[in-house]
């Protein structure tokens, strides 16, 4: 094992971390001796010899050189979450991740490894992303492409499904049929400039980390789980992703629905309404004050890409989540919790949901 110069606390916070896992002893890997792909490849194999041992996946550890100095990883179970396009898996893998004691993500694309934490920097607190290739780093200060100035500007409404886009028969006759995967069918409008792999990362990965969190919630008061896994899979659909989403949220998201409801039957998706989601992602926002728009408890919505908290907020609310349940936190600077209805220019993104929006959500799919 290699030896580093850790403080005593970093090195305390690391043998709890080992500890809560189940693991007596665990290598320090280092990226600039042994490379992503080792670490990667660590990860996955971790990953396969204890899955089927309770309470033993164990944790590999790591370090780098980040902006602001030494960065330690510890990469631990698997978490639910599978990429796939058009129904075809992408070969992503997420993981429960702590650097320097901290929460973090961790997704695994091939030999590629990408981080994304927040860092305290004085009073502020930036959120990172880390991409770790070969024996190197890149970080970057994630930011969101909102003009926020000086208004509060309203994220978006809550929205009844209509009569006439309500769930057929089917879909109520099948929405309790066991412990079903809940999978979110992503369309990328035409203008959106990210690939589908940074809108995962952007997006989708530190959600699935707060389902995973509603899930564990919903099973410690002695439930079952809530789902096998959660799936983002990325659909192809030429009227879907150049639709004209500009104006009235209404009546913008009521065209969308006909058209996700047309490709939902035309390829034979079937399955649980409450566990089955659409959503369009967009470049731009709907008009100059709404960031995206969903049926409380439906199966439609659609959300820009300007804020990376918007798609988990118009997919709380499909889930049943509100905005009355929603808070601002303090937690060294002020936040928003997901589905908190309004942004101010000087409030950060708590990417969390409330304790009351989890039970709503897994009230919703239990």
């Amino acid at each position: 094992m290699r030896l580093f110069k850790l403080s005593l606390q970093l090195l305390g916070t690391l043998s709890l971390a080992i500890a809560s896992l189940g693991v007596v002893q665990a290598e320090m890997l280092s990226l600039e001796q042994d490379g992503a792909s080792q670490i990667t490849s660590r990860v996955i194999n971790k990953s396969a010899v204890y899955s089927s041992v309770e309470g033993a996946d164990a944790p590999v550890l790591f370090s780098y050189q980040g902006r602001n100095g030494e960065k330690v990883v510890s990469i631990g179970e698997r978490l639910p979450l599978k990429v796939r396009k058009d129904g075809v898996d992408m070969g992503m893998a997420q993981h429960k991740t702590q650097i320097d004691g901290n929460e973090a993500i961790a997704l695994i694309d091939g030999s590629s490894l990408h981080l994304s934490y927040r860092e305290q920097v004085g009073e502020n607190s930036e959120r990172i992303h880390a991409t770790l290739e070969g024996n190197q780093a890149r970080e970057s200060i994630w930011q969101s492409e909102v003009e926020k100035g000086d208004k509060p500007l309203d994220i978006d409404l809550e929205l009844q499904t209509p009569e006439e886009l309500r769930e057929t028969e089917q879909d109520i006759n099948t929405a309790y049929s066991g412990n079903q995967p809940v999978t979110i069918y992503v369309f990328v409008h035409n203008d959106v400039k990210e690939s589908d792999k940074k809108l995962t990362k952007e997006l989708f990965t530190w959600w699935v980390g707060q389902m995973n969190k509603v899930n564990e919630r919903h099973m410690s008061k002695g439930n079952p789980s809530l789902f096998s896994e959660v799936i983002v899979d990325f659909r192809s659909d030429n009227r879907i992703q150049s639709f004209n989403y500009k104006g009235t949220p209404a009546d913008k998201l009521k065209e969308l629905a006909v058209e996700f409801r047309r490709y939902k039957q035309g390829n034979g998706i079937v399955g649980s309404y409450r566990r089955n989601k659409f959503l369009l992602v967009t470049e731009q926002m709907m008009n100059w004050q709404t960031l995206g728009v969903a049926y409380v408890g439906g199966q439609y919505g659609m959300a820009a890409d300007d804020d990376d908290q918007v798609a988990a907020h118009e997919i709380g609310h499909m889930f049943s989540g509100l905005h009355e349940n929603a808070d601002i936190w303090y937690t060294g600077w002020w936040c928003e919790t997901v589905l908190y209805w309004q942004h101010l220019p000087f409030r950060a993104s708590c990417h969390k949901y409330t304790k009351k929006n989890m039970d709503a959500i897994a009230d919703y799919l239990d």
